[in-house]
């Protein structure tokens, strides 16, 4: 694991002002804390996610090329180091003290003890820290999302991504209807994520694989955040 803690200079409100990662494999984020100017740290895990913040999708460049551009300064910090910041912002105030969220996670948890799901055998306040922040994660993620579900903001840097990734989707897909899409934004450290999410058909008895339903292709356009050219596309599988 590598561990970096990423100062991002801008006036942007509504972009953070501090990234800090846990890195595994290939340089892909695996925890991730976001500080924005008014306060707010959001966070990002395996396991779920706070408001905006994602994992990136790209593998993380190295702090050389993070610190050659400009508006970023970044320094390598220990795994303790990041582990104080995620008790701090992650564990005590979203996983332990919230009662919102503990009274939820109970009522699930204690579901799947009744139902015999997996890793649900014994009591919940007898699992370990790890097990605990996984679950209580992944219900904080669910109760923000069920929160925000009519919600629908986009910073002026997203804009100009989508119009990038529009444009080439209308160029590429020429017969696909946007009425039949819904589209969502990612964000990296050096890149926005546009992806074109194709809905599923009201009355298919089909399951649809591989990215695609009869409307269209999954699409994802990672766009740069200087440039806002496209980098490259991949698609949902």
């Amino acid at each position: 694991m590598e561990y970096i803690d990423v100062r991002w200079a801008h006036s942007n409100t509504k972009e953070p002002i501090r990234l800090v990662s846990e890195l595994g494999s290939g340089r892909y984020e695996t925890r991730k804390l976001e500080f924005f100017p008014d306060g707010r740290v959001d966070f990002a895990a395996k396991a779920g996610s706070l408001h905006c913040t994602r994992l990136g999708e790209m593998p993380v460049p190295s702090l050389a090329d993070i610190n050659a551009q400009a508006e970023f300064s970044g320094i390598e910090i220990t795994a303790s180091d990041f582990d104080t910041l995620w008790n701090q912002y992650v564990v005590e105030p979203y996983l332990r003290r919230d009662l919102r969220i503990r009274a939820a996670v109970k009522v699930i948890y204690d579901a799947g003890r009744s139902n015999g799901w997996p890793g649900h055998r014994i009591p919940y306040e007898e699992l370990d820290r790890i097990g605990l922040e996984e679950f209580n994660t992944i219900v904080a993620a669910a109760l923000d999302a069920a929160d925000n579900v009519q919600l629908a903001t986009i910073t002026g840097p997203q804009l100009a991504a989508c119009g990038s990734a529009l444009e080439r989707f209308k160029e590429e897909y020429a017969g696909s209807e946007l009425s039949n899409f819904q589209v969502v934004i990612r964000e990296s450290l050096v890149a926005h994520e546009v992806i074109f999410v194709p809905n599923q058909p009201p009355s298919s008895s089909g399951v649809w694989v591989g990215g695609s339903t009869p409307y269209g292709r999954e699409v994802h356009y990672h766009i740069s955040k200087s440039t806002y050219e496209i980098l490259k596309t991949t698609f949902g599988r």
